[in-house]
């Protein structure tokens, strides 16, 4: 048995007379605490359990290195290469990955609180219950990342790539997503209170159930979101697109939507209660058997919105547009509706009922409004689109 392999054996650190830095070196909990490492060839080397704790790595090679399980608190890694790195269970607390290469590392389970990895490509990671609270991913790339139960409460990820990303029941409360890319990202059950989306795209994303309490998604773009069963008490919606996206069964009480675009999107059966969606746009929407109390809708857009055994309580609609919208059983108690536009009975669904009668508008060829889709067909979804059925 050679010196290195006697050591590991025994469970014993290196000593540092013994260690050699090149690709496949054998550093199985090797003590490297605060040792200067930059620009080193360490390949495939084995470092599991090294104790690297305020190293210098600085553009070091390590493709493909094994550091299962190891320290690297404080570790400076800016510019390094990690791609295909494991790094299953290491602790990354307060290190400095600025600029990283990681892409196709394993990270699961590491514990890397305060982390910098501002700049750093971690494009294909896996990454499940990976802990970076309060991390800096700024500008980050982590398209088709996985980060199924990982906790990034607190974090930044401003202008980050998230597109495809798998977010499931991950937790990113008070998070800074200002302007990221999580279009088509899976945040299925995701835990978003307080989360700042303004001005962030999460065209398709799948949302259903997610937690999105006191979020701020002010201009953010879900167009076509699924988001079935998901909560948006308190959340900030201003001038955001949600055109076409399914937001069935959701619970809005607080939330403010001035001005977002609702267009063709489901939101049958949920609840908006102290809602201020004064001059919002629900044209051709499902409003469905939605229960509504103690809340604004002045100057709101309403045209062809289906309301089919809604009710309606305690709330303003002055000025509101209900031009072809479907009252078909709805029931409104203490509600206003000064001033606004409601169907004229001369007018039909087939065109003008006499001279001079008003047409009714031409509709684009698309859906009424958006399916509102069941859990089942959610759980299909998020199979087709991640390649595996997820619990």
């Amino acid at each position: 048995m050679d010196a290195d392999n006697e050591h590991a054996a025994r469970g014993e650190p290196h000593p540092a007379g013994e260690l050699t830095f090149e690709p496949h070196a054998h550093l199985v909990r090797a003590a490297l605490t605060g040792r200067d490492l930059a620009g080193r060839d360490l390949r495939e080397a084995d470092l599991s359990a090294a104790v690297l704790a305020g190293a210098k790595l600085t553009r070091a090679n390590l493709r493909a290195a094994r550091l299962v399980g190891a320290d690297l608190d404080r570790a400076v890694l800016a510019n390094a290469d990690l791609q295909q790195a494991d790094l299953s269970g290491a602790s990354l607390r307060n290190a400095d990955l600025g600029a990283a290469l990681l892409l196709a590392a394993t990270l699961s389970a590491v514990r890397a609180t305060g982390v910098v990895l501002v700049g750093a490509v971690l494009r294909d990671c896996v990454a499940h219950r990976a802990c970076l609270d309060q991390a800096d991913l700024t500008e980050s790339d982590m398209g088709r990342i996985d980060l199924r139960r990982a906790s990034l409460r607190g974090a930044s990820l401003a202008n980050a790539e998230l597109a495809h990303a798998n977010l499931e029941d991950c937790d990113l409360s008070e998070a800074d997503l200002q302007g990221a890319n999580l279009s088509h990202a899976n945040l299925r059950r995701a835990r978003l209170r307080g989360a700042n989306f303004t001005g962030a795209r999460l065209s398709e994303a799948i949302l259903a159930e997610a937690d999105c309490s006191g979020a701020d998604l002010s201009y953010a773009d879900l167009g076509g979101a699924v988001a079935p069963r998901a909560i948006w008490s308190s959340v900030v919606m201003i001038g955001a697109n949600a055109r076409l996206a399914d937001l069935s069964r959701g619970d809005f009480t607080g939330a403010r939507v001035g001005m977002a675009n609702f267009e063709r999107a489901a939101l049958a059966g949920g609840v908006l209660v102290n809602l201020d969606a004064t001059q919002a746009i629900f044209e051709f929407a499902d409003l469905r058997g939605v229960a509504i109390s103690r809340s604004a809708f002045a100057r709101a857009n309403l045209v062809g919105a289906s309301f089919a055994g809604a009710e309606a309580g305690d709330s303003s609609f002055d000025h509101a547009d209900f031009y072809w919208s479907d009252m078909a059983a709805v029931q409104l108690k203490n509600c206003t509706t000064r001033h606004a536009r409601f169907a004229d009975d001369s007018l039909r669904s087939d065109g003008p009922a006499g001279p001079g009668g008003a047409k009714t508008p031409w509709v684009a060829p698309l859906p009424l409004y958006r399916h509102a889709a069941t859990r089942e067909e959610v759980e299909a979804l998020v199979a087709s689109a991640f390649g595996v059925a997820l619990s």
